[in-house]
């Protein structure tokens, strides 16, 4: 599906939740592995912008479902994928910010949440509004791909280790960003996470 974001480039996407019907490996920010399976609320997610054939932006982390958590919370879900993970919906949870979906109601259908591990925009593409686009749009994107309402997204800000830019120019790009679109700080005293909430 072609995306005019707001930027100059006619980006192509390509996005996808693992399937739940199978065993996988993810790597979390510190490069351990951890193993996911079918009854699990929770998949790891994949979204990639390219123009002409070339890599643009890459996005990835977890996916809960919170319609499907049976009495887990989010942290307790999203920690067997990585700690990084629980650690950002803990934080989440006890945001003054965030409510408890009203799946008995049907307030929201299919309601979600994101923890995003890794968002990366290649260099010579920065300063397009690319990383806005995706962020702004992110709740279209589950919603026409697979009918999830996403609710949260949240990331823990740290230096991605292919950039040539030193640490603390980094985080603070990354910091700058995220809080330009809508992010607000809910860090604990080892983490610096931000959440959006988008309904």
């Amino acid at each position: 599906m072609a995306i005019i974001f707001g930027s100059d480039l006619p980006l192509d996407i390509d996005f996808s939740i693992y399937a739940k019907d199978s065993m996988s490996l993810m790597d979390d920010a510190h490069g351990n592995k951890s193993l996911y399976y079918d009854d699990d609320p929770a998949s790891p997610f994949y979204i990639t912008l390219s123009y002409v054939d070339e890599d643009v932006l890459v996005c990835r982390g977890i996916f809960v479902d919170e319609s499907s958590l049976q009495g887990d919370t989010l942290a307790e879900v999203a920690d067997a994928y990585t700690a990084d993970a629980g650690v950002a919906f803990s934080a989440l949870e006890q945001s003054k910010d965030y409510m408890e979906p009203e799946l008995e109601n049907e307030a929201v259908i299919n309601p979600g949440c994101i923890y995003i591990d890794r968002l990366f925009v290649s260099p010579k593409y920065r300063g397009q509004g690319i990383s806005k686009a995706l962020l702004n749009n992110l709740p279209e994107i589950f919603l026409h791909k697979y009918s999830f309402n996403l609710r949260y997204a949240c990331i823990i800000i740290r230096p991605d280790a292919q950039d040539d830019i030193p640490d603390e120019e980094m985080v603070r790009i990354m910091k700058k960003t995220i809080v330009q679109n809508g992010f607000t700080d809910i860090s604990d005293s080892k983490n610096a996470i931000y959440m959006k909430q988008y309904l």
